[in-house]
């Protein structure tokens, strides 16, 4: 079984969602040694240690830049639509517009949902129509907590919604000095 991740969206800075991306998936790599993970990176991405010490990861530089958003479309439906050619049973993605191959089901997690609510008028159309055409694809939708479960809900009633919360990392809290024990 190969699992694909557009991990195009992570970069070097510090945020919730590298950590739960980097709280999570070591994780499952070492439970699950024989699925083979494709991580395809951004071009500013460069943490590519943590991934070394696993046989079944295999890392995929892509020419997507994390930061900018326009790249992330035009670059990202070239990539996955005419440059990437290896099938996978399964693809995760973690931003829209998500684009998927033919006979692979996907899995999107949300992180937001802020895309509807932007100011300037054509931004929340065309995110909601990003999110539209994803939603039909999409085999699961992944929540990171349950008030972004529900704000889609809201939007989206008749869709199943997996709620995954992000976590907190005790070790790291330890080791800036805090503990809870």
């Amino acid at each position: 079984m190969k699992i694909a991740i557009n991990a195009t969206t992570f970069n070097n800075t510090p945020s919730g969602a590298n950590q739960r991306f980097f709280g999570i998936y070591p994780k499952l790599f070492k439970l699950l040694p024989k699925i083979n993970f494709i991580i395809f990176t951004s071009s500013d991405f460069g943490n590519y240690q943590l991934f070394n010490k696993f046989n079944n990861v295999r890392i995929v530089k892509t020419p997507i830049n994390s930061n900018n958003r326009l790249q992330k479309f035009f670059f990202g439906f070239f990539y996955w639509n005419f440059v990437c050619k290896e099938k996978y049973n399964f693809l995760e993605g973690f931003h829209l517009p998500f684009f998927l191959k033919d006979r692979t089901k996907g899995i999107l997690t949300l992180h937001d949902v802020r895309g509807l609510y932007h100011k300037l008028f054509f931004f929340p159309f065309l995110y909601k129509l990003y999110l539209n055409l994803s939603i039909r694809k999409i085999k699961f939708i992944i929540s990171v907590s349950n008030s972004i479960r529900k704000e889609i809900l809201y939007f989206y009633p008749n869709i199943k919604i997996y709620n995954v919360e992000n976590g907190i990392n005790l070790n790291l809290l330890t080791k800036k000095g805090l503990s809870f024990k």
